[in-house]
């Protein structure tokens, strides 16, 4: 997944959580708190999970993993993380087999011109 694309998912599910709108900070931080309470995650993890920007440590970024995305989709009722990675998923794999296709044409060409050469 490129950076771009963990940013757009991340805050997708800020936007969820309501943690991005113009929510006051009060109902908002509840939503992310019953969250939390609901899957088990602490509420600290949970907001450098889903933090766009997440601090560059020795470990890294914080990951934000499927079976969170799954439970956050299911708390609430949305399925847009989902389909995003679906689509990126059937992107890349579209773009592979465009590669092996193009792979594939480039030998059948050079196979012609060595036949040519040694006709």
């Amino acid at each position: 997944m490129q950076p771009n694309e963990e940013r757009c998912l991340k805050r997708m599910c800020q936007r969820m959580l309501g943690l991005r709108q113009g929510v006051p900070a009060a109902r908002s931080h509840a939503r992310a708190r019953a969250f939390c309470a609901a899957i088990g995650k602490g509420y600290s993890t949970l907001l450098n999970e889903i933090n766009p920007n997440g601090c560059r440590s020795a470990t890294g970024r914080a990951k934000l993993g499927v079976a969170t995305v799954v439970a956050l989709c299911r708390f609430a009722r949305d399925a847009r993380p989902v389909l995003y990675l679906a689509r990126l998923v059937r992107d890349t794999r579209a773009n592979a087999a465009a590669r092996r296709a193009a792979r594939a044409s480039a030998r059948r060409a050079i196979d012609r011109a060595v036949r040519k050469v040694a006709a």
